[in-house]
C-alpha cells in the first residue's frame, strides 16, 4: 500500500476496481495461484466500509492458492495454525473449527508438501505480529512432487500475463 492510498483511500479507489464492479472479472472468485511473497509484497491493502480489500497487481485479490512445505503445526480448542513455506516465504495459515465442532483432521505432520486453498485476510494474535494469513478453505497433502513445478510455472505464467 502506497502512503498517499493511507492517507486517502478514496484514492486508492478511483484507480482500483470498486467492490461493486468485482463480479464483471470472471477471475474474481476463482482461487489464484500466487508466490506467498506476492501476498506479503504486492498486496495493497485499502480500508473500505469497515473492512479491507486486498488488492494484486490492481485486481481483487479474494481467494488464494498456494502449495509449499509445511514447516510448523500448532493445534489449538478451536483451530489450527499452519506455516507455509513456498520457496519465496512462509505464511501463516487457520484452519477453524468446522459447524460439528471438531477438526476434519488428516494427518498432516511437519515436512509433508501441501496445497492450501482460501480467502486473505490480516492477522495478528498476542505471539505473532500483525500481517497477511490465509483463513483455510482447504487442505491437502501432495504427493506428487511434481505438482508444486507445476504450481510455480503456472504463477509465473500468470504474473507475466498479468493476471
Amino acid at each position: 500500500m502506497k502512503d498517499s492510498d493511507l492517507q486517502n483511500p478514496s484514492d486508492a479507489l478511483q484507480r482500483l476496481p470498486p467492490p461493486h464492479e468485482w463480479a464483471l472479472d470472471p477471475l474474481c472468485h476463482a482461487f489464484r495461484k500466487v508466490f506467498i511473497a506476492q501476498i506479503h509484497e504486492g498486496t495493497e491493502t485499502i480500508p473500505y466500509s469497515g473492512h479491507l480489500l486486498f488488492y494484486l497487481r490492481n485486481k481483487p485479490l479474494i481467494k488464494v492458492h498456494i502449495v509449499g512445505c509445511l514447516v510448523s503445526i500448532d493445534t489449538r480448542p478451536k483451530k489450527i495454525t499452519y506455516h507455509v513455506d513456498d520457496g519465496t516465504g512462509v505464511i501463516r495459515c487457520v484452519r477453524y473449527l468446522n459447524e460439528n465442532g471438531d477438526f476434519d483432521l488428516s494427518p498432516l505432520e511437519i515436512g509433508d508438501l501441501v496445497m492450501i486453498k482460501g480467502s486473505v485476510e490480516k492477522y495478528e494474535t498476542n505471539l505473532e505480529e500483525y500481517g497477511f494469513a490465509i483463513k483455510v478453505a482447504i487442505v491437502e497433502e501432495v504427493f506428487d512432487p511434481n505438482l508444486e513445478s507445476y504450481h510455480m510455472a503456472i504463477a509465473v505464467k500468470l504474473f507475466k500475463d498479468g493476471l
